[in-house]
């Protein structure tokens, strides 16, 4: 799991997550922690070669051209371990 952060109307971050995981019922309990580890909206995406641009998003809307930017600078997050640090 990676995480960024972009700016559209404001500041928001993304997450992207293996597709296991987004085709999951363990999606709904990581997009709450996300929430609540990040003080930004959140977009949670995963690749998928068949949706429109290549990926697949939930959580709060972002366009697909932001999230699927190769100028994204990703850093590894674990949102499955307990913490009380901010990811950045």
């Amino acid at each position: 799991m990676r995480y960024t952060t972009s700016k559209w109307i404001s500041n928001i971050a993304i997450i992207e997550v293996d597709p296991k995981i987004f085709d999951s019922p363990e999606l709904a309990e990581l997009l709450q922690r996300a929430r609540l580890r990040f003080p930004l909206p959140v977009s949670i995406i995963t690749p998928d070669w068949e949706a429109e641009f290549g990926i697949r998003s939930a959580g709060d809307y972002c366009p697909p051209e932001i999230l699927s930017s190769a100028q994204l600078l990703w850093h590894e997050l674990d949102l499955l371990a307990e913490s009380d640090e901010l990811p950045f």
